[in-house]
């Protein structure tokens, strides 16, 4: 197979950020603070207060939901307030109530923005945020890119790795890392490929070593549009292909060259998005010790997608 040419992505206008305004999860909103300035985008932030009902109190519901409403309100102005960063020209918050997910989703569809930024390890009483329940649900769900903040700091977008496997969402995945790189006159970015012998192969005959150069030959096509760009951009960075199913290979890597954003392509498609074979987007997501961006395919090309968002959010 031949290797696909990068897409020319439209640059992104619009971020929203979902916080649930604890400390754990500043570092997605300093994040998507640093985006929005760099690419001059419009950011929302906006925090979910959750129905009584959801966080199990039984008597005066309204009352407390009401000072739920005023405490939520204080403290999104108290952290917009302390930003470290000069703030985006274009900046606005929101305070929702409901279901977090359904309601950031909601905020994501009127806000028409690209790209959610959602931080891993925020949690409240109600662990709101926690990786594991509402950010792994945005991320099956949203139909913009997602981006995990993990890490008590931001990243700084300067050391970045693309995982590539020749498909087109891969190759989407290095268009966005490329045109975020150059925004942050990146240091280095990096890409890795994995593949694996099929299931099987020993049925075919011949020496393991000729099957496993045939397999990297295919990768090496397949992915030598995006290597090739990436390393127009950055000669100093690393592009390699590698033998080893497709999670190990990327954990590895991210490791060794101390990734700051791993980029990878994720399908819309119901349930989790996978990058190549079985669950490897959920468990990057889980395991990478940093911060995952992932990139959507265009919403058009997925209809069933759009179906479930719709009944999620009601529209």
């Amino acid at each position: 197979m031949d290797a696909m040419p990068l897409p020319d992505l439209p640059p992104l206008t619009t971020i929203l950020a979902a916080t649930d305004l604890s400390e754990a999860s500043r570092p997605a909103v300093e994040a998507a603070c640093r985006l929005a300035r760099r690419l001059e985008a419009e950011l929302h932030v906006v925090s979910v207060v959750p129905h009584p009902t959801q966080v199990h109190y039984d008597q005066f519901a309204e009352a407390l939901l009401g000072r739920l409403r005023d405490e939520t309100s204080a403290r999104m102005k108290a952290l917009v307030g302390s930003l470290p960063e000069e703030k985006p020209a274009r900046l606005r918050t929101a305070v929702r109530e409901g279901d977090p997910r359904e309601e950031i989703l909601r905020e994501l569809q009127e806000t028409d923005a690209e790209l959610l930024v959602v931080g891993t390890h925020g949690r409240t009483g109600v662990q709101y945020l926690s990786m594991g329940s509402v950010a792994e649900g945005l991320v099956r769900a949203a139909g913009s890119d997602v981006l995990l903040v993990r890490g008590p700091e931001p990243p700084h977008f300067q050391r970045l790795l693309v995982a590539l496997n020749g498909t087109d969402s891969s190759q989407r995945a290095a268009a966005r890392a490329l045109q975020i790189g150059k925004a942050f006159s990146a240091e280095r970015v990096d890409s890795v490929a994995a593949f694996e012998l099929p299931m099987g192969w020993e049925l075919i005959g011949g020496e393991r070593e000729t099957h496993v150069e045939r397999m990297k030959a295919v990768t090496v096509t397949r992915t030598q549009a995006a290597r090739e760009a990436l390393g127009r951009a950055w000669p100093e960075g690393e592009n390699r292909v590698l033998e080893g199913a497709p999670r190990t290979v990327i954990l590895k890597a991210a490791k060794e060259l101390e990734s700051e954003v791993v980029f990878a392509g994720a399908h819309n498609r119901p349930g989790w998005a996978s990058l190549f074979l079985g669950d490897t987007a959920r468990v990057l997501a889980h395991s990478l010790p940093c911060s995952v961006w992932f990139v959507r395919d265009p919403e058009e090309r997925h209809p069933v997608l759009k179906a479930i968002l719709a009944q999620l959010t009601g529209g």
